[in-house]
């Protein structure tokens, strides 16, 4: 609510108050919804809906794609985008996974947890098409916290043993056909991208240009939404020599917008949702607590290297309304009888 408050402020120095109002506006209806969202449906419902959302246009994408006759994922330098860009592809798809597997974990149905292991095998597939790296990692980490936090300390051992069993193998195997083991790292990590890596892909000197501007401003900003003009397009791109409109970088953009007050505000904000989860999960067992922390950590960690997620998108949609649901709503949750899921949660004592 400061967030939103200081962003409305902002309209009294911004650099385009009349672009500033006009996103304030979207700000707002954008926020509604969410509150509209978070007060009618559970986290439960919330996830199925961020499941069967990104399912359709996943479905969608690779129609349009085939129609076309642009799948063609045994191409050099394929990246599959569907309607969209393929790292905003990459998102939503990271969405289907996480949401797919929170409902896996909650569901007390085989067959529920076979289709719904299966529809995260299909996403997973897509999101390594997509190539992008930000996403498949932050998807990662996100559904890993998520698991560890419920996991038994034994399980954790067997875990961490699996793992080191496992790289241990891959390095004995490289060494023994002579394969270049830091090579082979490289190109796994990169996603089949090494060419776009250097400098995090023009990222580290687009930093340097926006943290002069940054340095102009740090407090307040420079209005929300307002400091992608076409003054400063034109000035940002020729200094670096190609054309781009955003920071490519949540908290950059963010700083940007608001100052260093309105991105701390908001980054207070998604810690103390973080946290307020992550002891529900671990107290409770319900696995609905784990759709909003896995969302939070996504989005925390994507942002470094990502604007979208940090914008009026559907990820940031769907991560508000867990965090609405959890500051004003009891943390009991009930379901409705006719549900089509399972309505089972895990026990305390469960891993």
């Amino acid at each position: 609510l400061f967030y939103l408050s200081w962003a409305a402020a902002s309209m009294a120095w911004s650099d385009d108050p009349a672009l500033t109002a006009r996103r304030l506006a979207v700000l707002a209806f954008w926020f509604l919804g969410a509150l509209g969202m978070a007060r009618q449906f559970s986290h439960r419902d919330l996830a199925v809906m961020a499941m069967t959302v990104t399912a359709a246009h996943l479905a969608v994408g690779f129609g349009a794609e085939l129609a076309l006759g642009t799948f063609r994922p045994w191409s050099a330098g394929y990246r599959f985008a569907g309607t969209l860009h393929p790292n905003a592809q990459g998102t939503h798809l990271a969405i289907l996974c996480l949401s797919a597997f929170v409902l896996a974990r909650s569901s007390d149905s085989r067959t529920n947890r076979v289709w719904l292991a299966l529809l995260m095998a299909v996403g997973m597939a897509f999101l390594l098409l997509t190539r992008s790296r930000t996403s498949l990692a932050a998807f990662l980490l996100a559904a890993g916290i998520v698991w560890l936090i419920r996991a038994t300390a034994a399980t954790r051992l067997l875990a961490a043993a699996g793992a080191a069993l496992a790289l241990s193998s891959v390095l004995l195997t490289w060494s023994l056909l002579a394969v270049d083991p830091e090579q082979r790292l490289v190109e796994a990590v990169m996603l089949g991208r090494q060419e776009e890596s250097e400098m995090l892909g023009g990222r580290v000197p687009m930093w340097r240009e926006l943290t002069s501007y940054v340095g102009r401003h740090p407090l307040r900003g420079y209005g929300y939404e307002s400091f992608w003009t076409v003054r400063h397009i034109e000035d940002v791109s020729g200094q670096l020599q190609w054309r781009f409109r955003e920071a490519h970088s949540g908290y950059m953009d963010a700083v940007l917008r608001v100052g260093l007050i309105g991105a701390g505000a908001l980054l207070l904000g998604a810690l103390l949702g973080m946290g307020r989860a992550a002891g529900l999960y671990r107290e409770t067992g319900y696995c609905e607590y784990g759709l909003i922390l896995g969302m939070l950590v996504f989005v925390m960690v994507a942002a470094v290297l990502d604007s979208v997620v940090i914008g009026t998108r559907f990820v940031s949609l769907v991560t508000l309304c867990g965090m609405t649901r959890l500051a004003f709503l009891p943390p009991e949750i009930t379901y409705p009888e006719d549900t089509w899921m399972d309505s089972r949660r895990e026990g305390p004592g469960e891993a």
